[in-house]
């Protein structure tokens, strides 16, 4: 996984999609992909779990956000 994340990186980076600033990436323009998680390890190098990874700025996750709860 780590080989395809950092090509990925890299060729976003090339494009310019990518751009650290302050030591952070930072999307300069829409990217779509398949997953949460995919979009997540592309920018932090590593396999990680997209749902609880990204969150909004009060702090709530996207699966928090976009899944659907059951009922209990």
């Amino acid at each position: 996984m780590a080989k395809t994340v950092s090509s990925k990186r890299a060729s976003l980076v090339a494009d310019g999609a990518l751009v650290l600033v302050d030591g952070f990436y930072v999307f300069q323009r829409d990217v779509l992909f398949k997953s949460p998680s995919g979009a997540g390890s592309t920018v932090c190098g590593a396999g990680l779990n997209g749902w609880v990874f990204w969150k909004t700025k009060d702090g709530k996750t996207l699966d928090e956000v976009k899944r659907p709860k059951l009922a209990s």
